[in-house]
């Protein structure tokens, strides 16, 4: 396994989302974003974000009009271990947890690559 940096960590909603196919079958989605806050940022900050379709690619399921806390390797790619759905109607104590664990690892966190 391969490992990066966490080059970005922010809460954003997805405003477009599309599907991204290779050899016929579509395989990603490549998400927009409007960033509401940001807890790390690198020097370039990516204007989208990607994962996988499949959830044994760690694929992470992104859904238009919803607010995620994304944790993104400098190439804007995201995955289900490292980022989080914030629901749309409730704000849990389980998501106000994992915020502010966030905010006090930050130099800490890793992305791990399959």
């Amino acid at each position: 396994m391969e490992s990066d940096y966490v080059e970005n960590v922010f809460i954003a909603f997805v405003k477009d989302a599309k599907a991204i196919s290779s050899n016929g079958k579509y395989s990603r989605v490549v998400a927009s974003f409007d960033i509401e806050k940001i807890f790390k940022r690198s020097e370039v900050m990516p204007t989208t974000v990607e994962t996988y379709l499949d959830s044994a690619a760690c694929g992470f399921p992104i859904e238009v009009g919803s607010k995620y806390v994304f944790i993104t390797d400098i190439n804007g790619s995201v995955n289900y271990c490292t980022s989080r759905l914030i629901p749309k109607y409730s704000y849990d104590l389980e998501i106000e947890r994992y915020l502010k664990d966030l905010e006090a690892n930050m130099s800490k966190l890793e992305i791990t690559k399959h």
